[in-house]
């Protein structure tokens, strides 16, 4: 059965503001088809689109879902090999 994890880094204060190594780090320890969930402040969504961009081409995860929940911005990763 698949699972379902969540990386919440809507506290996160990053210079150079590349979510990438914190979202590669966490689904490397996922099987293929489980979930991420990965949480950012809104206002910093264009950087969470170009991590997840990176990590799509290269074939790691693919998103199925995303919206707002308060004053997050969300993303579901499903996990691809």
């Amino acid at each position: 059965m698949a699972r379902a994890e969540e990386l919440d880094l809507t506290k996160l204060t990053a210079l150079c503001g590349d979510f990438s190594v914190h979202i590669l780090a966490k689904l490397e320890g996922l099987e293929k088809g489980d979930r991420l969930t990965v949480k950012i402040k809104k206002e910093d969504r264009e950087l969470l689109e170009a991590a997840i961009s990176a990590i799509r081409d290269a074939g790691v995860a693919e998103p199925i879902e995303e919206g707002e929940e308060g004053e997050a911005f969300y993303i579901v990763l499903e996990k691809r090999r």
